[in-house]
């Protein structure tokens, strides 16, 4: 499924989903707002930490020789 080592940005990609969806709701609820944008917020934030773009949170991985 996920190439050996993947465990961790599975687990983070999830905790920040429903972290993000669940802040999302709690201010949503607070503000008087929609509630609905909850879950893509959620999945926007656990896509860029699993894909991690800019290499800020996962080791870009061993150096070529």
């Amino acid at each position: 499924m996920h190439p050996p080592g993947m465990k961790k940005r599975v687990l983070a990609a999830v905790l920040w989903f429903m972290a993000v969806a669940y802040l999302w709701n709690f201010v949503a609820m607070i503000a008087g707002v929609s509630t609905a944008p909850a879950f893509l917020a959620g999945f926007a934030a656990a896509l860029f930490v699993y894909g991690d773009p800019l290499h800020m949170i996962w080791r870009a991985g061993p150096p070529e020789r």
